[in-house]
């Protein structure tokens, strides 16, 4: 179950009363954050609580982490500062290379 359980008989969690969306049941959290889990158009999460609260940010993480970019396949290096929210940086799967080079694709300013 989400955050609203609903086998409860009184639907409420940390005394919020939910917001069931009609289409697909799921409780309607406003979102103000601008990360990659915001709905753009509805304002709200995509998932029944904000994740970007949930995380446990309180345990130590590490400064740097290295993926493999989804594009080129090479290997790359997340590096995270003080007041970095792990989630929002891990969810941009590519390099900075590859990042840069399809922004320049999309704008049409590669002149290389």
């Amino acid at each position: 179950m989400g955050v609203f359980d609903s086998n409860q008989a009184n639907k409420k969690y940390n005394n919020a009363i939910p917001n069931y969306d009609v289409d697909d049941g799921v409780d309607i959290v406003p979102c103000t954050e601008n990360c990659v889990f915001r709905d753009e158009d509805k304002g709200r999460c995509v998932f029944e609580t904000c994740i970007l609260n949930q995380l446990p940010l309180s345990i130590p993480y590490h400064t740097s982490i290295t993926k493999t970019c989804e594009v080129c396949g090479n290997k790359f290096t997340i590096t995270f500062g003080e007041v970095d929210n792990p989630m929002r940086k891990l969810c941009l799967r590519m390099c900075d290379t590859c990042r840069e080079n399809l922004f320049k694709l999309i704008r049409g300013d590669n002149n290389d």
